[in-house]
């Protein structure tokens, strides 16, 4: 996983009007992440950034940036997990569609 593409997800995850309920694909594959033999994976960016949203969101809305920075180091230094550009690019059509009407509401 590239940084830029941590950034967009942690981006996605901090902006609570996009529900990611609806992203479901590579979630599950993303349980473990942290353990010594984790199977790296290719997970859509949506998948991610659930993943950020679950583990780094305190229940008063803050943001445990300790918990982000295990994440970050999973996800940079380790390598295991991937992001295809497919789909990122198919995230990005998707929030665009749901943003879409708000901004012309």
């Amino acid at each position: 996983m590239k940084a830029a593409e941590l950034k967009m997800a942690l981006a996605i995850a901090q902006d609570y009007t996009i529900d990611l309920t609806q992203f479901q694909g590579g979630f599950d594959r993303l349980f473990g992440c942290g353990c010594p033999d984790f199977v790296p994976c290719e997970v859509p960016l949506g998948a991610v950034a659930k993943h950020l949203r679950w583990q780094c969101l305190f229940l008063n809305g803050s943001w445990d940036w300790e918990e982000y920075q295990n994440c970050r180091a999973i996800f940079l230094k380790r390598n295991w997990v991937t992001v295809s550009e497919l789909s990122v690019m198919e995230f990005a059509e998707t929030i665009r569609a749901m943003i879409e009407p708000k901004l012309l509401a």
